[in-house]
């Protein structure tokens, strides 16, 4: 974020006095723990969780791409409301993805931060990046500096929801010839064919079919990546407390209080949408998934119970995940007028969301034995 104008560096957890007491729950490892088939949860989480929001990820960003297209061979309301629709359809399993940003996502080519989700898209920037007599392509949208913003579904959200100052509407913009219709689809079609294609990598490096990432996060203990199944824990935990973390401090947390405690509403993750608190809650479902499983896959959560001897830490995480989840839910859109009309609602889903948060690094971490110390993001 420009707020923080750094690459956010964050320690997870140190583990405490009252962490490591926990370990006494654990239950021994050897024959107890060969009781527990870890793999079948390693793969649920892979093919029912991972693969299933990257197909869709992969899916949603080509149809977006196609809405663009059709929008601007035929700029209608029907039409800008179905490529906004394509829009959020992307937006959410990418959001989602932040609970498991190992692998693929780390290869600085097909990094998403970096890539294709560096927000908010920032509409005067934008704006200015129009006004070329350069043929608007993939080379000019990524020989502009991607710390303004200005390509990627940020900048997409911006051409379908936002407008420059003198349009009346959106669709004005790719009407009226004074706001360079011509030159707004050229930008339009650019930045999403652009990211469709840093997609198609991302989920061809996950693919079983092509890089195989997937294959060897199911096969963690005999796979190159994850030579042991404890391997594979550790980078789920440690991506869903990076996913917690980008949720209380920064979707949340620099728009509430900034550098210097003062609200920062420009700072919201989808200004022109006004989908800001749905992002976050798109990104909490890929923890919950994660966590939870669903009727037909099991999640960490089974093995959490497994593992705790005594007390309940299961219990503990899932009372957590549904307060989070209703301090979320509680928050009203625009985020932007909420983090300065009701700042007390906002900082209550930001402490939900650190209990949580804390829950998995502490008690569950504990349980398992494994340390996910940091986690590094790149939100500058």
């Amino acid at each position: 974020m420009d707020a923080l104008n750094r690459t956010t560096l964050r320690t997870i957890t140190a583990f405490s006095a009252a962490a490591l007491a926990g370990m006494a729950l654990v239950v021994g490892c050897g024959e107890d723990e060969a009781e527990f088939d870890r793999g079948a949860v390693i793969e649920d989480m892979g093919t029912g969780v991972i693969m299933p929001t990257v197909n869709a990820l992969h899916t949603a960003s080509q149809e977006l791409h196609g809405a663009a297209q059709t929008l601007c061979a035929d700029p209608s309301a029907v039409n800008l409301d179905a490529a906004r629709d394509a829009w959020l359809a992307v937006k959410a399993p990418l959001k989602r993805s932040e609970s498991f940003s190992f692998g693929p996502a780390r290869v600085p080519r097909v990094q998403m931060s970096m890539n294709v989700d560096k927000w908010p898209g920032r509409g005067e920037n934008i704006e200015a990046a129009l006004d070329t007599e350069a043929t608007i392509d993939e080379a000019y949208l990524t020989s502009l500096d991607y710390r303004d913003r200005v390509y990627g579904f940020p900048a997409a959200g911006y051409l379908l929801f936002g407008a420059p100052e003198a349009a009346a509407d959106t669709l004005a913009a790719y009407t009226d010839a004074e706001h360079l219709p011509e030159k707004r689809c050229e930008y339009l079609l650019a930045v999403t064919d652009h990211a469709a294609g840093i997609v198609a990598e991302y989920h061809t490096r996950w693919s079983p079919e092509g890089g195989g990432y997937l294959t060897q996060f199911v096969e963690a203990g005999s796979s190159d990546a994850f030579p042991s199944e404890q391997d594979a824990f550790t980078a789920v935990t440690g991506t869903m407390l990076f996913a917690l973390v980008q949720i209380s401090e920064m979707k949340l947390g620099v728009p509430l209080m900034g550098n210097e405690g003062a609200p920062m509403p420009e700072e919201v993750e989808a200004p022109y949408s006004n989908t800001s608190v749905d992002h976050a809650l798109w990104a909490f479902e890929g923890v919950e998934r994660l966590y939870l499983g669903s009727d037909e896959t099991i999640g960490l959560s089974d093995y959490v119970q497994f593992r705790q001897a005594a007390g309940n830490v299961d219990q503990t995480v899932r009372e957590r995940i549904t307060a989070a989840r209703s301090a979320l839910e509680a928050l009203n859109e625009p985020l932007a007028e909420t983090v300065v009309n009701d700042a007390d609602a906002v900082q209550a889903a930001i402490d939900a969301v650190d209990q949580l948060n804390q829950a998995i690094s502490g008690e569950v971490s504990t349980l398992l034995g494994i340390n996910p110390t940091t986690v590094e993001g790149d939100n500058d």
